[in-house]
């Protein structure tokens, strides 16, 4: 697959050696969970406070964990 398929079909996601990844974090067929959560952290949490930090973090390691890895990398960005 070449580099311009893969930014085609899959935004901010990349083809690394271990798999897919978006913004650093593994994901599975198309980052969707990850995507969503990305999306939802620039809706809801434009100022990026310490308060929506904790909030995100309380959410890693649940049964939505690509969902707060996406919010995470959003909060992340400078």
């Amino acid at each position: 697959m070449r580099i311009d398929e893969i930014t085609d079909c899959c935004d901010d996601c990349v083809n690394e050696a271990i798999g897919l990844m978006f913004k650093g974090y593994p994901c599975t067929v198309d980052c969707g969970g990850h995507k969503a959560g990305y999306r939802y952290a620039n809706f809801k949490m434009p100022n990026r406070t310490p308060a929506d930090m904790q909030r995100v973090m309380g959410g890693i390691g649940t049964v939505h964990n690509s969902f707060w890895e996406g919010a995470k990398s959003y909060l992340e960005e400078v």
